[in-house]
C-alpha cells in the first residue's frame, strides 16, 4: 500500500509493507527475547512503513504516533498509545521520530488464545520541525491481526481517514499534557 502526501511544499509517499513472519529471526523478535524458538511468532504480522520525501534536513523531521486496541489489554475496547519501551519515561507521543523515519512493528503473542489486535498508525509533523511540542497528523493507516483457534489472520493495511485522529485526542492529551495536538 502507498499513500501520497504534501509537506512544506514537497511531495512524499509512505509505503506500507505488511507480511506474516516466518519466525522470530525475520522480525528481530529473537533480539528482544533470545529464548524464543526459531519458529516463534510464525504468521504474526511484520509491519514496515517507509517514508520517501523530497524535503531534506529539518524539513524532513516527522514522527510516527501509533495507537493499539487489543482484546488482551486491560482496556480491550480502547485505543492506547503504543510507544517503544525505551520511551516509557520520555515525554513524547512519537514511537519513532527523525528525518523520514521508518515505522516498524512486529507484535508477538502466543497463538494459543483467541485475540483481536488493531493498530492505527499516524505519520505526524511538528510545525516548526523540532522546536515545539506539537504533533499534527499528515496521514494514517490501520492494520492488525486476529488469532482464532490457533490460526492467525492478518488485517491488511488500509488508508485511514485522518479525521479519526480527533477520536484519540483525549488519549494524547492525558498522556502528554505539555504537548499540543491538532
Amino acid at each position: 500500500m502507498a499513500v501520497d502526501f504534501q509537506l512544506r511544499g514537497a511531495r512524499g509517499r509512505v509505503r506500507v509493507d505488511l507480511q506474516p513472519a516466518t519466525g522470530a529471526g525475520d522480525s528481530g523478535r529473537d533480539v528482544l527475547d533470545p529464548t524464543l524458538s526459531a519458529g516463534h511468532g510464525a504468521g504474526l504480522p511484520v509491519c514496515t512503513a517507509t517514508v520517501d520525501y523530497a524535503g531534506t534536513g529539518y524539513a524532513a523531521a516527522m514522527g510516527w504516533v501509533q495507537f493499539v486496541r487489543s482484546t488482551d489489554s486491560a482496556r480491550p475496547g480502547t485505543f492506547e498509545l503504543d510507544p517503544l519501551a525505551l520511551h516509557d519515561e520520555v515525554n513524547t507521543p512519537y514511537a519513532f521520530f527523525g528525518m523520514t523515519p521508518t515505522l516498524f512493528d512486529a507484535p508477538f503473542r502466543d497463538t494459543d488464545q483467541d485475540l483481536s489486535w488493531q493498530a492505527r498508525s499516524y505519520l505526524c509533523v511538528t510545525p516548526d520541525a523540532v522546536l515545539t511540542r506539537a504533533a499534527i497528523p499528515l496521514l494514517a493507516f490501520s492494520w492488525g491481526f486476529q488469532i482464532e483457534a490457533g490460526s492467525v489472520t492478518l488485517e491488511p493495511a488500509a488508508h485511514l481517514d485522518i479525521g479519526h485522529w480527533t477520536e484519540l485526542l483525549a488519549v494524547l492529551e492525558d498522556a502528554h499534557p505539555a504537548w499540543s495536538f491538532h
